[in-house]
């Protein structure tokens, strides 16, 4: 009897191409990315899940409320009230986040009444848009941007120019094929004076013909390490003019004969406003940085219950043992499995913080979020670093089936990577959450109120340091005693950070011993400040938890968690010398038995993340699955092409 592969081969089966993604070009990546966006979002409006005006009203829900089904091409599944990416996993549609989250809010938050029109077209998809803010020469620091917007008082236009080819906006997505109109962030000049960065909505390729406008150059930014099926492009303008309505005016006017003014006073507070709709950005990243990270975990974990290896006595012939079995498969991939529960519980509560506050981001009346700034640029540094090394440490748990592409793991470390660095480099988003735990330090020290009473611990550490911690015990599956571990080791290292830069600043000024202090300290200390968070968090979230056996597993995972980021940070932990080798031994120790004791409550609990397993490595006939995968793909029988050059090797 042949096997399946070599029936498949013999019959010549007509073939459905379930691998066309993986297989296809850039080009049709972006076609196929192009027609499942318009056939999702008339497919929500046909059903009524939503309508146009429910879309220009609350993009935010919109985006955060939906959930699609993997497979788009067989059913179009939209589930309500699960917080998720806006796209398919597989897919990677992220052009939803850009138009919807990026362009739709901007218009909305800086825009007037006037600008209303646009938000109805794009919430219907008849305009489709871009988000025009990084160059090419300048990515993290916006305000240095070289695109210059010059008021014409003579015609009441704005005149755009790109000084250098380096100035041009670089790596907008939807730019490269699809947006024919776009926020496009320049610097703001009239009579004469600059006035720093403005948003402007712009008018880019002609609606009827889809060719960019006279005076603006549009290109594709080319391959890609991923994402292949969004297109990145880039812009530049020469003497372009736009209508003065085109700026978002909402806190910032010109007059007809060019005078500027604004309700806002300083130019710095005005670029906060100018950056309102990042804040949005981030929390959504981080919220889908999470899922992924389930995913990916979800699929090795169900894996590691199917695939043998070795046998547990060692001996030849013996019967097979899982991987889960194996202390180090546990320890692989357990304590990351807790890592997700604690950051997912923990970004919930800053997603509700923002839709609690988020009128009150472009109130410039309002300046009370500063600790939700401060989180959700910790989140989305911390929880997508954390992601990338759980998606390499899943391909590498998956053995050699997690480097096929089917495995859908390296194309998700590929895809994923982009988001260290956009909206905002990781490593320098973290010197903002720094800032505003250093300026708590500093009040405290001056015996000033802190600013949000998360931070009241900073003050009980700095009354009487011996005395706290001296309350810190050995007991690391104490839920209290792990918050006032945390607690103080934040606080111990941010004061010292702080008293390290006043006594440098005295022989090298402040400016260098804050760049000094990024690398070791600051980083170190926005972490510790936001993991101590989302520790808080964690907690306050399985309080409402009734029943006893349910919150013993969550509490055990949230001690696995705390003792596997102690024993990561162990460095660091004697560095400051908080907690002796001793304890640290102790948290290993602990990290070993939590592994075993949660082995059990695996499935279930890669089951109640709201995450769609349809990995083809998380079912039981997962190598059935692989291999149709494999037979299916196109080509995979057929012979080399220029056979020729094997032949002569053999003199044929």
């Amino acid at each position: 009897m042949p096997s399946r592969i070599e029936d498949y081969q013999l019959n010549n089966h007509e073939r459905s191409r379930p691998n066309a993604f993986i297989e296809n070009s850039r080009e049709d990546k972006r076609d196929l990315c192009n027609q499942q966006l318009i056939a999702l979002h008339n497919e929500i409006l046909k059903r009524r899940i939503f309508t146009v005006e429910q879309i220009a009203k609350d993009p935010e829900t919109f985006l955060m409320t939906q959930q699609i089904k993997r497979d788009l091409d067989s059913a179009m599944l939209i589930k309500q009230s699960i917080f998720t990416f806006s796209c398919a996993l597989n897919l990677k549609i992220q052009n939803l986040d850009v138009h919807f989250g990026l362009y739709m809010k901007s218009v909305i938050n800086l825009g007037t009444e006037k600008h209303w029109p646009l938000v109805m077209r794009a919430a219907s998809l008849e305009d489709m848009a871009c988000f025009c803010m990084t160059e090419l020469s300048h990515g993290s620091n916006v305000q240095g941007l070289k695109t210059r917007a010059t008021y014409d008082p003579s015609t009441r236009e704005f005149i755009l120019n790109t000084p250098r080819d380096q100035d041009m906006k670089f790596w907008i997505g939807n730019l490269g094929k699809t947006a024919h109109i776009g926020v496009v962030f320049a610097q703001l000049h009239t009579q004469g004076k600059g006035q720093g960065v403005h948003a402007f909505v712009v008018p880019l390729r002609d609606r009827r013909t889809h060719q960019p406008l006279p005076g603006v150059l549009i290109g594709d930014c080319g391959a890609k390490i991923g994402h292949h099926g969004i297109d990145n492009g880039f812009l530049k303008f020469s003497d372009y003019r736009i209508s003065k309505d085109a700026l978002l005016d909402r806190f910032f006017q010109v007059a007809d004969d060019g005078t500027y003014t604004s309700i806002i006073p300083t130019k710095g507070k005005r670029f906060a406003f100018v950056l309102s709709s990042l804040s949005f950005g981030r929390t959504m990243m981080a919220h889908a940085t999470v899922n992924i990270g389930f995913y990916a975990l979800n699929t090795a974990i169900r894996y590691g219950h199917l695939r043998r290896q070795f046998s547990n006595n060692m001996k030849i012939g013996a019967d097979e043992s899982v991987l889960i079995n194996y202390q180090l498969f546990q320890y692989r991939l357990i304590p990351r499995l807790a890592r997700c529960f604690v950051l997912r519980f923990g970004q919930d509560e800053l997603v509700s913080m923002y839709f609690d506050n988020r009128d009150k981001l472009t109130d410039p009346k309002f300046n009370g979020l500063k600790l939700f700034h401060a989180l959700i640029t910790f989140a989305k540094s911390h929880l997508s670093t954390c992601v990338h090394r759980d998606l390499e440490e899943v391909r590498q748990a998956l053995g050699g089936l997690g480097y096929s592409q089917y495995s859908e793991i390296g194309p998700s470390i590929n895809d994923h990577d982009i988001n260290l660095t956009w909206e905002g480099d990781n490593k320098v988003l973290l010197q903002q959450t720094a800032k505003f735990v250093l300026k708590n330090a500093y009040n405290v020290m001056q015996n000033k109120p802190v600013q949000d009473e998360n931070l009241a611990y900073l003050k009980e550490y700095f009354e009487d340091m011996d005395e706290y911690k001296a309350k810190i015990t050995e007991d690391f599956k104490s839920n209290d005693n792990i918050v006032r571990v945390f607690r103080g080791m934040t606080a111990q290292t941010t004061f010292k950070a702080l008293m390290q830069m006043q006594q440098q600043s005295q022989q090298k000024g402040m400016y260098q011993a804050y760049q000094e202090s990024l690398p070791f300290s600051q980083n170190v200390l926005s972490v510790l400040f936001g993991e101590t968070f989302f520790i808080e968090a964690y907690l306050r979230r399985i309080s409402n938890v009734k029943d006893k056996e349910t919150r013993v597993i969550f509490d055990k995972l949230f001690h696995l968690y705390a003792n596997y980021t102690i024993v990561d940070k162990s460095g660091d932990f004697r560095d400051q010398n908080f907690l002796s080798s001793e304890a640290i031994n102790i948290c290993k120790q602990n990290v070993i038995d939590l592994c075993s004791e949660l082995k059990e409550e695996l499935i279930p609990l890669t089951e109640i993340a709201e995450i769609d397993n349809t990995n083809i490595f998380s079912y039981p006939d997962a190598y059935e699955r692989f291999i149709t995968k494999v037979v299916q793909a196109p080509n995979s029988f057929s012979k080399l092409e220029n056979r020729d050059i094997i032949l002569k090797t053999r003199g044929i």
